[in-house]
C-alpha cells in the first residue's frame, strides 16, 4: 500500500475558501490522503463546511482561537500519515502536487514547490500594479502550503512557533537550514497562492513586519553564537 499522507489545513473564519481548499486536496491524483481542518474557534459556517465533506476529512476544534501555528501544531498530534503537508484555507493545490512531491522524498526531508500568486476581484486594482512585478511570476520560495514533509522531521527542527501570530513558519525553516537537512524547492508551479481582503497578514501589516524582524533577529543570534538550532 502506498504512504498515507495527512494534509493539515489551519482555519479560522474560513468559509469563503475552505471547500475548495479541501476539493484541491481531495482532487490530487495521489490517493492515499487523509485531510485535517483543524478548526481554530471560528465563529462563521466552516464547521459545517468541513463537516459535509465526510471521510477521509476530518475536523479538528480548538476550543479558543489560538493562530495558526497552534492549529498545525495540533494537527501534527492527530496526524496519521507518513508524510505530513500543510494548506493555508484561502490556497489550493494543483492535482499532481503530491505525487511529484512524493517521487522526490526518498532523496528529501523536506519538499517544497514553486507557486502562482493569484488576486481575487476585490484586489484588482492591486492585481494590475503587479501584473509585471516578480509576485505575478511563479515563486520559489519556502511556502508553509507546498511543504511535504515526514512527522519525524519536527522533532529535529521544532515546532511551528505557537508565539507568532505572523512568520510562525519562518524559525522551522531556518532550523532546517542551520541542521543541513536534506531540502529542496522544486521548479514545478504545483500550488496557487491566493490574495484578498481578509488575510492575517493585511489585518496588521505592522504586527507582520515586527515579526519578521524579530526572526531576523533570532537567526542573526544564533549564527553569531553558533547554536545548532
Amino acid at each position: 500500500m502506498a504512504p498515507l499522507v495527512t494534509c493539515i489545513i489551519p482555519v479560522f473564519d474560513g468559509e469563503r475558501f475552505l471547500a475548495e481548499a479541501v476539493e484541491s486536496v481531495l482532487a490530487q491524483s495521489w490517493t492515499e490522503i487523509e485531510v485535517l481542518v483543524v478548526d481554530d474557534a471560528s465563529t462563521d459556517s466552516t464547521p459545517e463546511i468541513a463537516d459535509a465533506f465526510g471521510e477521509p476529512v476530518r475536523r479538528i476544534r480548538l476550543a479558543e482561537n489560538r493562530g495558526p501555528a497552534a492549529a498545525r501544531n495540533r494537527g501534527l498530534d492527530k496526524a496519521r500519515g507518513d508524510f505530513v503537508a500543510f494548506l493555508d484555507a484561502d490556497d489550493r493545490w494543483l492535482p499532481a502536487k503530491l505525487e511529484r512531491q512524493m517521487a522526490r522524498m526518498p532523496d528529501l526531508d523536506l519538499c517544497f514547490t514553486a507557486y502562482q500568486n493569484f488576486w481575487e476581484a476585490e484586489l484588482a486594482d492591486e492585481a494590475e500594479a503587479y501584473r509585471d512585478h516578480a509576485l505575478s511570476r511563479p515563486m520559489r520560495t519556502f511556502c508553509i502550503s507546498t511543504l511535504l514533509t515526514r512527522p519525524a522531521e519536527f522533532a529535529r527542527t521544532g515546532r511551528f512557533d505557537e508565539s507568532r501570530r505572523f512568520g510562525e513558519n519562518m524559525p522551522l525553516f531556518m532550523a532546517a537550514h542551520r541542521m543541513g537537512l536534506r531540502v529542496e524547492v522544486m521548479s514545478d508551479v504545483l500550488a496557487e497562492r491566493r490574495f484578498h481582503g481578509g488575510s492575517l497578514t493585511r489585518e496588521d501589516p505592522q504586527r507582520n513586519r515586527l515579526d519578521f524582524l524579530d526572526i531576523l533577529k533570532d537567526w542573526r543570534d544564533g549564527k553569531r553564537d553558533g547554536e545548532p538550532s
